[in-house]
């Protein structure tokens, strides 16, 4: 396949393109400068993935993580109630003691060695199945 530049003429001078060059593509993952705070506890915002809805983001410092949700609307205020619901939602769930995201691993693990190490107690395996069970 033969490729070859255009010249073009652009506001009198004289332009050479790349057909083969690729254009810049604008990241669609970046936050825009529409963001809001809702009772100092969360955020609301947008970002060039998801068009013009708001999305929702709170800091939870038990679990040390963020809840984030769209609040699936384009429409400020909306956002804004929706926003306000969502904090309460999340701190009566917290202050309850509900877990908002799983365990991780290393916590299943160790749940699963005391269960085994039960079953040692109780005679049902042995030591040393027990001990080929745990992960290096």
């Amino acid at each position: 396949m033969l490729v070859t530049n255009k010249v073009t003429n652009y506001r009198g001078q004289f332009v050479v393109i790349n057909p083969m060059v690729r254009k810049i593509r604008k990241s669609k993952g970046t936050w825009t400068n529409q963001n809001h705070d809702i009772l100092g506890k969360a955020q609301i915002y947008r970002v060039l993935a998801s068009g013009d809805v708001w999305q929702f983001r709170m800091w939870i410092p038990d679990e040390k993580k963020y809840v984030r949700k769209t609040l699936r609307t384009k429409d400020l205020e909306t956002a804004i109630s929706r926003a306000k619901k969502e904090v309460f939602n999340i701190h009566s769930d917290v202050s309850s003691g509900r877990k908002l995201f799983g365990i991780n691993l290393q916590s299943l693990v160790d749940a699963f060695l005391e269960w085994r190490q039960k079953d040692v107690d109780v005679g049902d395996i042995t030591k040393g199945r027990l001990v080929t069970s745990i992960p290096n």
